[in-house]
């Protein structure tokens, strides 16, 4: 699923960074303010995907989902041996991983499917550990992100209720004001 969603944002996988319609300043000024998940470039990734800030944190959302899935697979994969789901699940950490922004995290996915081609199974123990690590701790930053960013809506709607709640008391007191006179 994410993996459709990147195509499609990347102009099916041959964008030009050079070529951005959105303004580099507003990017970084947006990303500053808002979007600052450790172990994500979402600077770099939201230049790529030419998107707002709505879409892209949509894109995080789906990414965090599918990542979480993956590393379930990858582990019953190592337990079991088997190589194949291994390398294919790795792969498409490795991918949607470097489309969002994270780097490290796809990295070290590429030296795994690398490793898991050629059945070099030392590279594999000596790198799964710090692989696995690095994606929770990638999914838990986006998971303290996401919270974040819902409290802070919650907080607005908070707010608004708040306002509403004031002039609804405000109309009070005029009709009450009113049937005085």
């Amino acid at each position: 699923q994410l993996e459709e969603i990147l195509y499609k944002y990347l102009d099916n996988g041959e964008s030009d960074a050079d070529e951005v319609s959105i303004d580099d300043k507003q990017i970084q000024t947006e990303t500053d303010s808002v979007i600052n998940i450790k172990g994500i470039d979402a600077e770099g990734a939201m230049s790529r995907f030419r998107v707002d800030i709505d879409t892209y944190v949509d894109i995080l959302k789906t990414y965090q989902k599918d990542l979480q899935a993956a590393l379930k697979r990858i582990v019953e994969a190592k337990k079991n041996n088997d190589m194949k789901s291994f390398v294919i699940d790795v792969h498409a950490v490795k991918s949607s991983s470097a489309g969002v922004g994270a780097v490290e995290l796809s990295e070290l996915a590429k030296g795994l499917e690398m490793a898991g081609k050629k059945n070099d199974n030392e590279y594999i123990e000596t790198y799964y550990e710090e692989f696995i690590n690095q994606a929770e701790i990638v999914s838990n930053n986006m998971k303290e992100y996401f919270d974040m960013i819902s409290d802070n809506v919650q907080d607005e709607i908070d707010d608004e209720n708040d306002k509403q709640s004031i002039f609804d008391n405000g109309n009070d007191n005029i009709e009450m004001f009113n049937e005085e006179k």
